[in-house]
């Protein structure tokens, strides 16, 4: 990913497109570190829309992790 290029859309409206279709809508705020790799993108007042575009879930303020999975699993104690 091109950390300094999504270090310039802070305070625009970004979008984020996964494989499925799924869309992720809003205004990118910050992203965390301020340096080096990326591994938070901090948005407000975001729209969560399906393939069709239609809305799943609205947000007013959204952090996720905008790399990609490299897996999952449930938790070992």
């Amino acid at each position: 990913m091109k950390y300094e290029k999504l270090r310039a859309m802070i305070d625009k409206t970004v979008v984020f497109e996964f494989d499925t279709g799924v869309k992720i809508v809003g205004i990118l705020k910050e992203v965390k570190p301020e340096e080096g790799i990326v591994t938070l993108a901090v948005m407000k007042d975001v729209d969560i829309l399906s393939e069709t575009g239609d809305l799943i879930e609205h947000h007013a303020n959204f952090t996720f992790v905008p790399n990609k999975q490299k897996k999952f699993g449930i938790k070992k104690e």
